[in-house]
């Protein structure tokens, strides 16, 4: 049992697999000193690419745990666009993490932290949980009446918002266990959880949000700004072969805890060569260029290419 580890799952997607690396290599990059395990829960990897992963210090790959009903294998992934069809998977992955570790750091395949995660760490173990909220999208965006109806969501409820399920803390045995126990207890009934208005089925974002509301938890927040780069989202700019997005993560008192990248795991070809580059130069001159870079896009847009020669 280890004390601190990172979760994760992908499948054999190319995209979601090379995402996946990029995260597992940022990790042991700026967060080495930290971590002691990396976990990856298989999604239907070969054998080759497990072999691929096994060979990261510190990471395994392990088999994701028994499904609780038949319709739960065939929501993790189409044969035909290799995307999941119900993010709800996830709730029985990050229970079952706790299998392996104490204090448990979720991230999807799809986020690249570029800052030392130590310290998000000291608030799981503070605060028993860490889930955070960008403040988009509230608890009824993407979600359905037959969602509403059983898990009894009320009116005020509905308009509260939803928890960016990327990132993921908690405590193994800690004070809010129970939250991810009632959600894995969601995530089992196949009724609940199906969802007319998306292809993917239950958002299960919201799930996350409403019940650890209502345990007394009250949500961290996250700042998002989007990059203005070839895949036409704008307000700021690191530029073309970046990820979309940058979060900053930060405690109560509004300190930062972590910057990582986000991007649509789906792509993952177009970032990995860039961010492979920047993290190439080691985690020191990395982090001053990723700081240079964030500074230049308060201003201007810029083309970074040049920085990293």
């Amino acid at each position: 049992m280890h004390e601190n580890i990172i979760a994760t799952a992908f499948n054999n997607s190319g995209e979601y697999f090379i995402s996946g690396r990029t995260m597992i290599e940022h990790i042991l990059t700026f967060s080495d000193d930290v971590v002691d395990q990396i976990i990856v829960f298989n999604l239907g990897l070969t054998d080759e690419e497990k072999s691929i992963i096994n060979d990261y210090p510190k990471t395994q790959v392990v088999e994701f745990p028994e499904v609780p009903y038949e319709g739960y294998t065939d929501c993790m992934t189409d044969e035909q666009t290799s995307q999941s069809r119900n993010h709800v998977w996830k709730c029985g992955a990050v229970r079952h993490a706790q299998d392996y570790g104490k204090n448990i750091l979720w991230i999807d395949s799809g986020i690249a932290p570029f800052t030392n995660v130590g310290k998000v760490f000291e608030v799981i173990k503070r605060d028993g949980l860490f889930f955070s909220s960008d403040q988009r999208w509230r608890n009824d965006w993407r979600t359905s009446e037959n969602y509403w109806k059983g898990i009894n969501m009320t009116e005020e409820e509905r308009g509260k918002f939803q928890v960016f399920a990327a990132i993921l803390g908690w405590q193994a045995g800690g004070p809010y266990q129970q939250v991810i126990e009632d959600i894995y207890e969601v995530s089992q009934d196949a009724e609940t959880i199906q969802n007319p208005m998306m292809e993917q089925g239950l958002n299960e974002q919201s799930l996350w949000g409403l019940t650890a509301n209502r345990a007394g938890y009250e949500l961290q927040v996250n700042d998002v700004w989007d990059n203005d780069n070839d895949l036409g989202r704008a307000n700021r700019g690191w530029g073309i072969g970046m990820p979309d997005q940058m979060r900053i993560y930060r405690d109560r008192d509004g300190s930062i805890l972590m910057r990582v990248w986000r991007n649509d795991g789906f792509y993952g070809s177009r970032y990995r060569p860039m961010l492979t580059k920047i993290m190439n130069v080691g985690p020191d001159k990395a982090t001053a260029l990723y700081n240079k870079l964030i500074e230049l896009s308060r201003n201007k847009f810029f083309y970074q290419e040049k920085y990293f020669q």
